[in-house]
């Protein structure tokens, strides 16, 4: 029983031992990181900005574009993915007992002083917090701090769209101190390139770059605040609304012309061609506006369309032109023609109707007896007429036969001969005003 005994004490003091060296090989840099964080986060002044009764305290900022979707013309803003990240000096978390830096989650922001930034032209926006809180401090020994958040905000920007849909947009982003003023805060931009766009962000209707940044003071009543703009430029691509919009457009004047080669007299064809084309266009030129702001001003677009319906209707028009002229002309014709009936005849122009002394109106009586029944052949007459038909006589002298005439062609019509001389002139005319109109409208955008 003693021998058990003392070999139960002797294991104790083994694991008592075993404890007490593994405690001395710890590394003393994690006792010091325990002891710094509480020396440094546990002052009470942690809430009242560095240099308090000094100098301002200067705040660089370093935007990272990560993301950069949703530009709508109609609500005029634009979406942004972001990685913002605030960099200033604080002399109270300033160490040397660890050589090293300090990298703390969001958590440990509201035991320290951070600066008080907001966007100006924010319309909505969010923190990413999956899987957790995207934010994180970083504490260097000289008490320089780092302030990394990740957001996702949607920002105003007024868009002219005068040069639609050639148009250049200049978007800015502001930044600015909400609470401290320039007595106590300056605000800047890290360097020269602190607005940066990742590679990987493309944009299909746009080239996106950064055009400059700068620095601002906000003048209120309440006092002039720190801030910072940096600026982005929208160029935007025309080749969307090329397929989409100006060959569709292009294809619709031309249908129209065709028109001039269908004749005058076909007037539900010529009409229903050119009411359609008009109907179309003015669909076409509606869809092509449902994406736009309401604008009291006029853009390119709206030129282009209004030209092409000009063109439309110009054909329809012309049609109109042609169909009036034909009846005026027609009425004229009849008119002349209706007078010319009119006039008395002539003696020059009048005929013999007396039969020859020698002829008699034989045919007439040959058919009357064809028509007459036979018992009533008898009672005709002359006798020498019907002994032609019932040959007991010679027969008589039959009339001279006339000779064939060929027949006649249709009068000259300067009615139809007019309207086909106008829409030639259109088949011409109409063409090359188009093309010239593209010539003007496309150096124009391009200039």
């Amino acid at each position: 029983m003693a021998v058990l005994l003392v070999w139960w004490t002797v294991l104790v003091l083994l694991q008592i031992s075993e404890r007490t060296s593994a405690a001395s090989t710890t590394d003393p840099d994690e006792h010091n990181h325990t002891a710094v964080l509480q020396s440094l986060l546990g002052v009470s002044e942690g809430i009242l900005r560095p240099n308090f009764n000094g100098k301002p305290v200067n705040v660089n900022c370093n935007v990272f574009v990560s993301g950069f979707d949703s530009v709508e013309e109609k609500k005029m803003d634009y979406t942004v993915l972001i990685y913002f990240r605030q960099r200033w000096n604080d002399p109270r978390l300033s160490y040397s007992d660890l050589n090293r830096t300090i990298n703390l989650d969001s958590n440990i922001k509201v035991k320290m002083w951070v600066p008080d930034l907001f966007f100006v032209n924010e319309k909505d926006g969010r923190f990413h917090t999956i899987t957790t809180d995207n934010r994180y401090i970083r504490i260097y020994p000289n008490g320089n701090v780092l302030y990394s958040t990740r957001l996702t905000l949607t920002l105003s920007c007024y868009m002219h769209l005068g040069n639609f849909p050639t148009d250049k947009q200049l978007c800015r982003i502001h930044i600015e101190s909400y609470s401290y003023t320039t007595d106590d805060m300056t605000l800047e931009w890290q360097n020269d390139k602190a607005l940066e766009i990742s590679e990987e962000v493309k944009l299909p209707d746009y080239e996106l770059r950064v055009n400059g940044l700068m620095g601002c003071t906000a003048g209120y009543t309440t006092g002039a605040f720190p801030c910072i703009k940096g600026e982005f430029i929208l160029e935007r691509r025309i080749g969307y609304f090329l397929i989409q919009i100006y060959l569709p457009s292009i294809l619709i004047v031309i249908i129209s012309w065709i028109s001039f080669w269908i004749h005058s007299t076909s007037a539900p064809a010529r009409v229903a061609l050119a009411i359609t084309t008009v109907l179309t266009l003015t669909t076409h030129s509606n869809s092509a506006r449902a994406h736009m702001p309401r604008v009291s001003y006029i853009t390119n677009m709206d030129i282009w369309m209004a030209a092409c319906q000009a063109f439309v209707f110009a054909a329809l028009l012309e049609y109109a032109v042609v169909n009036h002229a034909t009846r005026r002309e027609m009425r004229a014709a009849r008119k002349a023609l209706k007078a010319q009936q009119n006039q008395p005849a002539t003696p020059s122009k009048l005929t013999d109707t007396n039969p020859p002394n020698n002829s008699t109106p034989a045919p007439q009586y040959e058919m009357q007896l064809q028509n007459s029944s036979p018992l009533h052949k008898d009672k005709l007459d002359p006798p020498s007429c019907l002994s032609t038909v019932i040959n007991i006589q010679p027969p008589c002298p039959a009339e001279p036969v006339q000779p064939l005439t060929p027949t006649p062609r249709p009068p000259f019509n300067p009615a139809e001969e007019s309207n086909n001389k106008i829409d030639d002139f259109c088949k011409v005319f109409f063409p090359v005003a188009f093309l010239i109109f593209n010539l003007v409208y496309w150096l124009y955008l391009n200039r």
